[in-house]
């Protein structure tokens, strides 16, 4: 009987201090990336669009997680450009969103114009840094994601095939 009252007791106890700990934690920051801060409000707004290109703008909740590999992986690729001297200039960025009809769809939304151009340009520098290349440079690139989206995979440079739960920020900054 003992036991199972401290196993209570001790749950209770690790219960209270999670709870704790979250008031320290800033749930409005979805991720950090090479010290850039990632807003949830930023998330949002790019959820939002993602909703109505898909058509479901009464769930833009449901785009969070692809609205938060998008802007992570646009200030990764940002990183990444930087360290190895690789441009893309908007000629190549527009030709690839031209291709691309959900890329056109989404660009033309208001606000949404230059979070694809960068988009874009992550998707050219991949490729021609090559995948193995790129990778490898991405995973010097420091990425603190709240846990509601997931988990970073630096070895492939995106977001983990783990979702995360929704009452667990992380803390960022």
């Amino acid at each position: 009987m003992r036991r199972a009252m401290r196993a209570v007791v001790a749950s209770v106890l690790a219960g209270m201090l999670a709870l704790t700990g979250c008031a320290a934690q800033n749930p409005r920051m979805a991720a950090e990336v090479n010290g850039v801060q990632i807003a949830q409000t930023q998330v949002d707004f790019v959820a939002d669009a993602l909703a109505v290109m898909f058509q479901t703008p009464d769930a833009p909740g449901d785009q969070q997680r692809l609205a938060a590999a998008i802007l992570v992986s646009n200030e990764v690729g940002r990183a990444v450009a930087a360290t190895s001297g690789i441009a893309v200039s908007d000629a190549d960025r527009d030709t690839l969103i031209a291709s691309y009809q959900d890329l056109t769809a989404l660009s033309q939304q208001p606000g949404m114009a230059q979070v694809v151009s960068d988009y874009a340009g992550v998707a050219l520098i991949r490729t021609e840094l090559g995948e193995e290349a790129f990778a490898a440079a991405a995973a010097k690139v420091p990425v603190t994601l709240n846990p509601r989206f997931g988990d970073w995979d630096p070895r492939v440079a995106q977001l983990g095939s783990e979702t995360g739960s929704l009452s667990i920020p992380a803390p960022v900054g």
